[in-house]
């Protein structure tokens, strides 16, 4: 998940809490599954969930939109785009009908300017950003107002944010005197330091991968994942404690392997997880490494079993999604992100069927003709059908 590497760790870690429960009781291990030729697919996406909207976020020649990496929405359905793939770092607040509203922050050496934007987060009125260049988490309202600054003490590549307003920091292989060699790192909401979770060896500092690791917030949950794993982990200000673990077969990571520091081309042609996972009741979207490939999978956690999108019955919208990110949005639904050059790309290879994108969602297909032409980006919002869970 790390996207640069700038700095120079340090550093021992504090005599905190920081091994993960060995509990495995409720842990669910969840099976890639390779249908053969001869077995019918597996039903589709579709089959579990409808679409019920989109979004797409009009550039300007001063909001570029050069190369998005996340979208969080606000209660009232506002979208905050972290924008940091490149050297022109910013967040932009957009209308739930994608227009312009403002840019909050300011990237800069200024007194309160950031620098090294890693991630953005929301939580009721208050918009966090994580300066990894500033260690500390800048805090706005929804108007652009800077409300205050938490140094942190830690650089931390992801930040999301519990419903009592703590903060989980992931951390990958940046080691700091605050933080030591942990991969999360948990705050109050006054920005003090209340443990440490999931240690990694001294040896992985500074090591940068850019296709692994991440945090996210899965309803009330907060999930974690180290770079290059398999198990995913649930986090609370007291506890860490295993969820899900995926089980790729033959092409598990060998555990030789894994407890050596190791690059992304070291392990390619094995399966883990990458940089997203999106839960929906029963139901799970999970991007993840095999074979030499990014793939993007479909979970079905009553059975514990995965599947590569592209195995299921086709559909309009899995086309779609098969080259997409996944996010969280609210209660049973995720967010589609299509780039700019992924809609380029479906377009290319003749997978937008704008007729029956239509019929599924009025409009979806003839806005993504015009996002293709307009070189922006679009949102899918899908739902879990009701009945399903």
């Amino acid at each position: 998940m790390k996207h640069v590497l700038l700095y120079l760790a340090v550093g021992a870690s504090l005599s905190l809490l920081s091994a993960c429960s060995k509990e495995r009781s409720s842990l669910s291990t969840i099976s890639l599954v390779t249908p053969t030729e001869q077995s019918e697919p597996p039903a589709g996406l579709l089959s579990q969930m409808e679409p019920i909207g989109f979004t797409v976020l009009h550039k300007s020649p001063n909001h570029q939109l050069r190369s998005i990496k996340k979208v969080v929405f606000t209660e009232d359905g506002h979208l905050l785009v972290l924008d940091n793939q490149t050297d022109f770092q910013d967040v932009w607040l957009f209308s739930p009908e994608g227009a312009f509203v403002r840019k909050i922050g300011q990237q800069g050496s200024e007194e309160n300017a950031y620098e090294g934007l890693n991630d953005v987060e929301v939580l009721g009125n208050e918009i966090t950003l994580l300066a990894a260049g500033r260690r500390s988490l800048y805090q706005y309202d929804l108007q652009g107002n800077l409300l205050n600054k938490k140094a942190t003490g830690a650089i931390g590549d992801g930040v999301v944010r519990d419903a009592a307003g703590n903060f989980y920091l992931y951390n990958e292989h940046s080691a700091t005197e605050v933080s030591g060699y942990h991969y999360v790192l948990v705050y109050d909401p006054n920005g003090n330091l209340l443990n440490q979770f999931l240690p990694y060896g001294a040896d992985r500092e500074n090591l940068a991968y850019e296709y692994t690791g991440f945090i996210t917030r899965s309803g009330n949950e907060i999930l974690v994942n180290p770079p290059f794993g398999n198990t995913v982990y649930t986090i609370t200000p007291t506890s860490c404690t295993p969820k899900y673990q995926f089980d790729f077969g033959a092409d598990n990571v060998p555990e030789a392997l894994a407890s050596q520091p190791i690059r992304f081309p070291d392990v390619e042609q094995y399966g883990f997880l990458n940089e997203w996972l999106a839960v929906t009741g029963d139901w799970m979207q999970v991007e993840y490494q095999h074979q030499n490939r990014i793939r993007h999978g479909w979970a079905d956690l009553s059975t514990n079993q995965l599947f590569n999108l592209s195995d299921l019955a086709s559909d309009p919208i899995s086309k779609l999604i098969s080259r997409s990110t996944v996010m969280p949005k609210g209660d049973q639904q995720v967010a589609v992100l299509l780039r700019p050059e992924q809609i380029a790309a479906l377009f290319q290879a003749n997978q937008v069927q704008v007729e029956q994108l239509n019929t599924l969602y009025p409009g979806l297909g003839t806005a993504l003709e015009t996002a293709a032409v307009e070189g922006e980006p679009l949102l899918i919002y899908l739902q879990l059908k009701q009945g399903d869970s």
